[in-house]
């Protein structure tokens, strides 16, 4: 496999997932402008996504198997995690803004 393929993958992966998401939001009744919206806020997690596999690869081409599957585990929990952690703080409605 090319240096790329896994980072291909992984970007694959993430853009399948933001247009299930951004159906979702379609489904449930999201306005055109509302989805447009939120697919700009998910394109920060498919970069992520991606560069963490990129960055991922040389460091763990010498590790032996046991390692880099726990490696892999620990990278997509905390890929996960700061994804959800932008993308909520994204939602959160400011003070000055409830106001209105």
């Amino acid at each position: 496999m090319s240096a790329w393929g896994p980072a291909l993958l992984a970007a694959g992966v993430a853009l399948v997932g933001a247009a299930g998401t951004l159906v979702a939001g379609g489904v449930a009744g999201m306005s055109i402008g509302e989805v447009a919206r939120l697919g700009l806020f998910l394109l920060p997690a498919v970069v992520a996504t991606t560069v963490a596999t990129l960055a991922a690869r040389p460091l763990l081409s010498r590790a032996p198997l046991r390692q880099r599957l726990v490696a892999v585990a620990a990278i997509a929990a905390v890929v996960s995690l700061a994804n959800l952690g932008v993308l909520a703080q994204l939602m959160f409605v400011s003070g000055h803004d409830a106001v209105l």
